[in-house]
């Protein structure tokens, strides 16, 4: 670790400072990192998900610029960092092709230099996965408004916006991170996180940590899916981690239940943080430490829309063994799972 992300760390851990950090590269750095990921695009098929790509992103992951690469791990390590947001990635947003009207129809090659990028930035924290039951299980995603979910939701939804939530709640192997690279937001629209260290506890939410709840599938997965029954909160009270997505919790609800997760509703509001991922900003997210929303906005279905990509992060892929579908980087839903 380089004595700049030590500082940070030290700082964070001394102060009580905010658990989110930014990073701003430099030009060199940005240039570094996507030269990498063009050597990795020559060298195998992208798309592939085979040992070949992932022996080329650890090449490559190892070759990152130092500055980058200590601040990635100030997000792994036990330092009090749940998110870390990268601004000055090489993304050119005028070289892209207009933004598709859907995931099924996005040209993945044209976008390859940039998914390769993530994946390098993803291999910092632990391996990139993806859901058999979305976007066909591709390990990079990409997050477009669709004209038939304008009022889901969904991540391809607009008017409507996403509520606070955890990544895939109601899964048996929740992502550890969340990775969110913008390649175009001329709207502004900006994507919500709170980090839950920072919700001072409160005995108004322990109902939260000793009542399980019901975690129903959310609307991103094809097929039918199991529901997850588990407590919303656990860990340590004043660091709690977290697992939940309020929108898909099967109700009624007892009651205690219910008061605190109106509690706690008020709670991730106050503590709410709202950043723009624009063209080159990549915001990462600990899923077991903070939740994320998005704002709505007003789609125009002309090109210019919105469009992320994002990608999800196991810490340790070899606890998602038994639930593996053909190879290590794709996951069956829960509905086959133990």
């Amino acid at each position: 670790m380089d004595r700049s992300a030590t500082a940070v760390g030290e700082r964070l851990m001394g102060s009580g400072a905010s658990p989110v950090v930014e990073l701003n590269l430099r030009p060199q750095e940005a240039g570094q990192l996507r030269a990498i990921a063009a050597e990795v695009c020559d060298a195998v098929d992208v798309g592939s998900c085979g040992a070949d790509l992932f022996e080329a992103l650890d090449t490559g992951r190892k070759r990152i610029p130092a500055r980058l690469a200590a601040h990635l791990m100030l997000l792994r390590s036990d330092e009090p960092v749940d998110c870390l947001i990268v601004h000055g990635l090489d993304v050119d947003e005028i070289g892209l092709l207009p933004t598709p009207s859907d995931w099924r129809v996005a040209d993945k090659r044209a976008t390859r230099t940039q998914d390769v990028q993530v994946l390098l930035l993803a291999g910092c924290l632990g391996h990139a996965f993806g859901w058999e039951g979305q976007q066909d299980g591709r390990l990079v995603n990409d997050i477009v408004p669709v004209k038939a979910d304008e009022n889901c939701q969904l991540n391809s939804s607009s008017r409507e916006a996403v509520a606070w939530h955890t990544e895939d709640a109601f899964q048996q192997y929740p992502a550890d991170y969340v990775g969110l690279l913008g390649l175009r937001n001329r709207d502004g629209v900006k994507t919500g996180v709170s980090c839950a260290r920072e919700w001072v506890p409160d005995a108004r939410l322990d109902a939260l940590f000793v009542t399980p709840v019901t975690q129903m599938p959310d609307l991103a997965f094809e097929g039918e899916a199991r529901a997850w029954p588990g407590p919303a909160l656990f860990g340590d009270r004043r660091m709690p981690y977290v697992r939940l997505d309020p929108h898909f919790l099967q109700r009624p609800l007892p009651p205690e239940v219910e008061d605190a997760l109106a509690v706690l509703d008020s709670v991730v509001e106050r503590t709410m943080r709202r950043v723009v991922v624009g063209p080159g900003d990549v915001l990462l997210v600990d899923n077991m430490r903070a939740v994320h929303s998005r704002d709505s906005f007003v789609p125009r279905y002309d090109g210019a829309d919105r469009w992320l990509k994002r990608v999800t992060i196991s810490r340790d892929i070899r606890r998602t063994r038994s639930n593996q579908a053909g190879h290590d980087s794709m996951l069956r839903s829960a509905d086959d799972g133990d």
